[in-house]
């Protein structure tokens, strides 16, 4: 019975962990001329292995038609699992909506791990243990409590 818990318990982190998408918000400042811009942006995104130079990881996705207030911009992204633990770093391009042609501004964004990211990269080391283990866990048996302690249940013999 335990030994199910233990299982159930693992299962449910990585459960939560594949319950996190891909998708991301990136929030970002444009100046235009030297001054907060005001008005609406395509803008191209793409992602590299480098800060310069390098290769391109994943598609390029384009959203346009975003408002500009005072430089500040939000948008969503997807690029899929491109996420590995290895650095990312994020080109963009811009243009005025609709019109003339994209302007590659620099430097590249390098891309920090947020705290879900860290998580589902314990959770997948966890899936991949698991998928390898053909043993099984078990936790200490159940003494009860003396003298107002009470021990707590932790696995006590991993076979795998």
């Amino acid at each position: 019975m335990r030994t199910i818990c233990v299982v159930l318990g693992i299962l449910s982190l990585l459960a939560s962990a594949v319950t996190q998408g891909t998708a991301f918000t990136y929030q970002g400042y444009l100046r235009q001329g030297g001054t907060p811009a005001n008005a609406n942006y395509d803008f191209q995104f793409s992602l590299w292995t480098t800060v310069s130079g390098g290769s391109q990881v994943g598609a390029t996705q384009t959203v346009t038609n975003v408002s500009v207030q005072n430089g500040l911009f939000t948008v969503s992204l997807d690029f899929g699992a491109v996420w590995d633990g290895s650095d990312r770093f994020l080109q963009i391009a811009v243009r005025p909506a609709g019109s003339g042609s994209y302007t590659t501004l620099a430097p590249r964004v390098r891309m920090n791990p947020t705290p879900y990211a860290i998580r589902a990269g314990v959770a997948a080391r966890l899936a991949q243990q698991a998928a390898t283990c053909r043993g099984v866990i078990r936790t200490r048996r159940w003494r009860g409590c003396r003298g107002g302690r009470c021990p707590a249940l932790r696995p006590a013999v991993v076979r795998c």
